[in-house]
């Protein structure tokens, strides 16, 4: 009878391993990793081009989650904007976001990745 049990117990145990790893590899396959480094983050501005003072979003996957992005939006006249947001647990991004001046907006997205300010990923916004 206690070696019954003990086989219960066993396969029990074996089945509970097994579904973990099972959970944490399709996780992993989301796009995003948790306290590392990024997985090929990359960002894009939609639409593009966008008119002048209307709204635009910057979004993207492949962050580290564990820690926001910092969007830095340079305008060809010269001025700088920066907005941070956070990234959902899939390694995402989502910022609604408003142009002024027509013009070429280089968009810059950043995380402290051992250095503060690492750059993991830049687009263009043509603003008409």
């Amino acid at each position: 009878m206690l070696t019954r049990f003990r086989v219960l117990l066993l396969v029990t145990a074996l089945a509970v391993a097994i579904s973990a790893l099972s959970v944490g590899t399709a996780f992993a396959a989301k796009g995003g990793k948790a306290g590392g480094t990024p997985i090929d983050p990359a960002i894009s501005a939609a639409p593009n081009p966008v008119g002048t003072f209307s709204s635009y979003i910057v979004s993207g996957c492949g962050f580290d989650t564990s820690m926001g992005v910092t969007l830095t939006i340079t305008h060809s006249a010269g001025s700088t904007e920066v907005w941070d947001t956070g990234v959902w647990a899939n390694g995402c991004i989502t910022a609604g976001l408003k142009s002024a001046e027509a013009g070429t907006y280089t968009i810059q997205a950043t995380q402290n990745l051992g250095k503060a300010g690492s750059l993991v990923g830049s687009t263009n916004l043509a603003v008409h």
